[in-house]
């Protein structure tokens, strides 16, 4: 089982008490060296929630919540329905891989993007 894509909001890129030569080298680190696929979601869209979609062979996806160190497991196909229905859409709705690396560096080679 792997992680195969994370799917960010772009308010996840910006802290205001992060100074900004930090935060260029955590998009440059995000960019370059992550080993699994990052889509930037649309600015406009909803931030939502972090949970996880765990797809295991011979059996219904099962959905991973960690909030607050407390961990949920959703497994019943009425309980994740939901998750898995807003996975579908924001995946449509966010950038490729590729432009998503792009804008990335587009983020890195501003002076200011906050």
């Amino acid at each position: 089982m792997r992680i195969s894509t994370f799917l960010l909001h772009p308010q996840a890129l910006n802290h205001p008490g992060i100074p900004e030569t930090t935060t260029r080298e955590q998009l440059r680190h995000l960019r370059d060296t992550s080993p699994s696929d990052i889509r930037l979601l649309p600015a406009e869209s909803p931030p939502h929630p972090e949970f996880r979609l765990l797809e295991i062979d011979h059996f219904p996806p099962v959905v991973h919540i960690n909030h607050h160190g407390t961990h949920i497991l959703l497994e019943h196909p009425e309980s994740t329905a939901p998750y898995t229905a807003l996975l579908r859409t924001l995946s449509t709705t966010a950038l490729t891989i590729e432009s998503t690396r792009q804008a990335l560096h587009d983020l890195t080679t501003h002076t200011k993007h906050r």
